[in-house]
């Protein structure tokens, strides 16, 4: 077997052969459990359980173990944010056609673009109420908050809280 990433559900006891998850578009993962092989029409067929926890597991593997994403992290991760090529083109500042190139392996992903990539994700994997708290906020101070410093120069107090450090709305005297 290859040294590939290797995935199970929960405690479950794993099959006897463990199956190359090719389907996923990545040529590197294995399933230990969590699947069901069965006869069709067509053939042998695989039902894998819980397949949307399954594939944001293998992304989150993807952003935090590998060093550089190659095509197919590229393809899977956009795929599982549900992007188009242009959509995330705009995101990372690039075309479509440029996310395509990547994606085929034809232009090497630059180290900013990698590291944009793989924060989307993170991002998308936080709890929908998580992730909207956090765009709100992103948005509110970008569109003119009145929290905003625009100057830069005015100083920024900071106090600890029992939830850890805050923005403090006292004026130093």
């Amino acid at each position: 077997m290859s040294t590939g990433a290797r995935f199970c559900l929960g405690d479950r006891e794993r099959r006897p052969e463990p199956l190359h998850y090719k389907m996923c578009g990545l040529d590197d993962i294995y399933l230990l459990n969590g699947f069901e092989i069965h006869e069709t029409a067509y053939g042998p067929g695989v039902s894998i359980e819980r397949a949307d926890e399954l594939h944001k597991a293998i992304g989150r593997y993807i952003i935090l173990h590998r060093k550089v994403l190659g095509p197919k992290d590229i393809r899977f991760l956009r795929n599982n944010l549900d992007m188009t090529q242009d959509e995330l083109g705009s995101i990372l500042g690039v075309t479509g056609q440029t996310v395509a190139r990547y994606e085929k392996g034809q232009t090497e992903i630059t180290g900013p673009a990698d590291k944009l990539i793989r924060v989307l994700y993170a991002l998308h994997l936080l709890p929908d109420n998580v992730r909207s708290q956090i765009a709100e906020e992103i948005i509110n101070k970008k569109y003119g908050s009145q929290d905003i410093d625009e100057s830069g120069d005015a100083p920024v107090y900071f106090g600890e809280t029992e939830r850890g450090w805050a923005t403090s709305s006292l004026v130093a005297a």
